[in-house]
């Protein structure tokens, strides 16, 4: 029972967070700024990347009406890592989850975030990368024209 209430305060969390999303994202954006004015070079070398992350619903549920028990935002992800081991042979590791992605911009020298988003688990890296590099140019621009270097995977 404590589990659940536990659970039932986060998603009220949860919830009140997202209905104030704007709000929450310009704080980001104001410490971002500030980050800028304290460290010259924030922003020069950049990174970009996606985390997994599990929902708290083992899988989808096929009853689609909103009661408050089920992530009905939430779908199916995949990430497929691939490498050559020392002797040549090639080797392969499928991951799979059921929930969303962080996708993060990261400044790669002092690892802070600059930009984020959360998606479904389904949705590609690169439509996600594409989507945060817009939204730096909108809200973060400075930081573009500084970069000498955005890595990815």
């Amino acid at each position: 029972m404590e589990k659940c209430l536990r659970l039932g305060h986060s998603a009220d969390f949860l919830h009140k967070v997202l209905m104030h999303q704007a709000e929450v994202e310009e704080m980001f954006d104001d410490l971002v700024r500030e980050l800028k004015k304290i460290v010259p070079d924030f922003g020069k070398r950049l990174a970009i990347d996606s985390k997994a992350i599990k929902s708290y619903a083992a899988k989808k549920n096929k009853n689609e009406k909103e009661d408050g028990r089920r992530d009905l935002d939430a779908d199916y992800g995949k990430k497929v890592y691939r490498g050559t081991r020392e002797d040549g042979t090639r080797w392969e590791k499928i991951v799979k989850w059921f929930g969303y992605k962080l996708h993060l911009v990261v400044d790669a020298s002092y690892e802070l975030p600059i930009m984020f988003s959360v998606t479904k688990a389904s949705v590609p890296d690169i439509n996600e990368a594409h989507h945060l590099l817009e939204k730096m140019e909108e809200r973060q621009p400075e930081i573009l024209k500084k970069a000498e270097i955005l890595t990815g995977d």
